[in-house]
């Protein structure tokens, strides 16, 4: 007996609460899908259903469809700014300026290294190695008294390991 209620019995009673967990953080897990993304902390996808209209989301679950464009298991298209013609002017407060992510299978072009630069330090009691004999000559009995090494990049984004002598 509940003494609001003058005497009477009341069984109790549940009360239900809707809560909407969408900007909880979930379980950052490893997926085998190279275009699956995440989102760490605090933000959403912004996704297109195929009208137009922009929605938010923090399932991250992309794949390519026919045009190459990242769609989710409902059809609705990823957004993002897009840095073709430089860095975009963001826009807070609305969805301007989003554009579909499209993903070619042509990949991306490479840029080999040009140039570099190397500072070195050699031991002033080092004896020096005869012109004939330096690795630059190839020969099975080059010599050297110190080796370092720096990376650079071929044109088809391959990592080549230069070695200075």
């Amino acid at each position: 007996v509940m003494p609001s209620t003058g005497g009477a019995y009341n069984s109790g009673g549940v009360t239900t609460t809707i809560r909407q967990a969408v900007s909880d953080p979930g379980v950052l897990q490893y997926t085998t899908s190279v275009s699956d993304l995440a989102v760490s902390g605090d933000g959403f996808f912004v996704v297109q259903d195929p009208s137009g209209t922009p929605y938010l989301t923090r399932a991250g679950a992309f794949v390519p469809d026919g045009q190459g464009r990242l769609v989710n298991s409902a059809g609705f298209q990823l957004m993002a700014y897009s840095y073709e013609n430089g860095v975009p002017a963001a826009t807070v407060n609305g969805f301007e300026g989003l554009v579909p992510v499209v993903i070619s299978d042509q990949g991306m072009t490479a840029t080999p290294s040009t140039e570099g630069s190397f500072a070195g330090n050699l031991p002033a009691g080092a004896t020096p190695v005869a012109t004939a004999n330096l690795p630059a000559a190839n020969a099975a009995t080059a010599q050297y008294t110190s080796k370092s090494s720096m990376v650079a990049y071929d044109n088809l984004g391959n990592k080549k390991l230069l070695d200075v002598y």
